[in-house]
């Protein structure tokens, strides 16, 4: 634990996690740091702040898992040296990292452990040298804060820049009425309850005899006199037995399925 006697000054900034990069370029050229170690959780992430910052004019260098043993200390030659302002780390590559009178330790992205958050700290304010820890931290990374409060016994100070505030906004914000929409963006739940009422009602119908009126697979109209009724499996009835008035003639759904054969 961080026991000793230091100016050191630890201050979270609450920021949005998508600019970041951003707080982090505009708080080195306006408060004009001279040198800033930088810990990312990943080493891709180390690469993309090294290009952001480079691309704004500030010489940044990365050491992670990735790097060389040579470029690794090269990196660190150039840092120590201050040829660079910015040195972007892992945890496990700044591990051993001795630099004397580092005025800022950046935590870009906040520690999983809380004693990850004791060893980076821990590189600045030494010998009795101010030095300042700032964490950015996202709204989802506060859990994270808490028990590193709890190790350090501290209440670590938050503040934020207008410009930079986390976006509070519902995620689904501007997509319309989610209550008109089905699950997994399916049709509106009210046709699938129309469908569902149509199917009982399509059941409901029935002869006064109790057995079924719906039509027949034939798809011509039902035929409820009970003669004449057309065999589907061989040829229609011509005869005019059993239809009202006696007239000769076929059944459409007869002359259909004739016309098709």
């Amino acid at each position: 634990m961080l026991n000793r006697q230091t100016p050191l000054s630890t201050l979270g900034e609450d920021v949005d996690k998508n600019k970041k990069t951003d707080l982090l370029a505009h708080m080195i050229q306006e408060e004009q740091w001279e040198q800033a170690l930088v810990f990312s959780r990943t080493k891709h992430g180390c690469e993309k702040i090294a290009d952001y910052l480079n691309a704004a004019g500030i010489e940044t260098e990365t050491i992670h898992g990735d790097k060389t043993q040579g470029a690794r200390t090269k990196a660190l030659r150039e840092f120590k040296g201050k040829f660079v302002r910015v040195l972007v780390a892992t945890d496990v590559a700044a591990r051993g990292i001795d630099i004397s009178n580092l005025p800022f330790v950046v935590n870009f992205d906040m520690p999983t452990y809380p004693n990850d958050y004791i060893h980076r700290i821990g590189r600045t304010g030494r010998a009795g040298q101010e030095g300042t820890a700032i964490s950015l931290m996202s709204s989802d990374e506060h859990k994270f804060l808490r028990g590193i409060e709890g190790l350090l016994k501290i209440k670590i100070d938050q503040t934020s820049h207008e410009a930079f505030k986390p976006n509070d906004k519902p995620s689904g914000g501007g997509r319309g009425n989610p209550r008109s929409r089905g699950p997994r963006g399916g049709k509106p739940s009210f046709s699938r309850n129309r469908r569902s009422s149509d199917d009982k009602s399509g059941n409901s119908f029935s002869k006064p005899g109790g057995s079924s009126s719906r039509p027949s697979s034939g798809g011509g109209r039902p035929n409820t006199s009970g003669a004449g009724r057309p065999s589907y499996g061989g040829k229609p009835n011509t005869s005019g037995a059993g239809r009202p008035g006696g007239g000769a003639g076929r059944p459409v759904a007869v002359e259909r399925k004739t016309w098709w054969q």
